[in-house]
């Protein structure tokens, strides 16, 4: 049985709630000693996070009215993607903070929201998206290459993931 989502556009009176499902699952990292989102946890995105929910970046997932997920994708490179990816020529859209409600992970949350990004994508025109991860993240890089990305590498710790759409 599928479980219906509603995934939109996230408003700014929802930045305080999207911050702390942030940190709570940077916190859940830390405690994990997976070194991951350990700026995040800091606040040192927060205002990163505020501006791409201004610019309609972020997106929020929601169950009959309940945050449960978020994340954001970006049309063009921003300082870390090109710090990871170099400089790239070839459209592409970078995925970035996809976060699930920890007390929801292990039901199918994120790869549906990962179909949806695809879906989303491919109508909007687009051929390719591409994320990374911290390379010592085995589950997460498991995560990644089950929802049918391919490992295209490995750079400054992080691997790189792309999905041709």
């Amino acid at each position: 049985m599928r479980v219906e989502y509603q995934i939109n556009h996230t408003h700014m009176e929802e930045e305080k709630e999207i911050l702390f499902l942030l940190k709570e699952t940077a916190s859940w990292l830390k405690d994990k000693e997976i070194d991951q989102w350990g700026f995040l946890l800091n606040g040192g995105e927060d205002q990163e996070i505020k501006e791409s929910i201004e610019q309609n970046q972020t997106y929020s997932v929601k169950r009959d009215g309940r945050l449960i997920a978020s994340f954001t994708l970006y049309e063009s490179q921003g300082e870390w993607d090109r710090y990871i990816w170099g400089q790239s020529k070839i459209p592409a859209v970078y995925l970035h903070r996809l976060a699930v409600d920890r007390t929801l992970v292990g039901q199918g949350i994120g790869k549906e929201i990962i179909k949806w990004i695809e879906d989303y994508l491919k109508n909007k025109g687009w051929t390719q998206l591409r994320l990374d991860c911290v390379a010592g993240n085995r589950k997460l890089n498991d995560f990644y290459l089950q929802a049918g990305f391919g490992k295209i590498g490995k750079n400054r710790e992080h691997t790189k993931f792309l999905k041709s759409l």
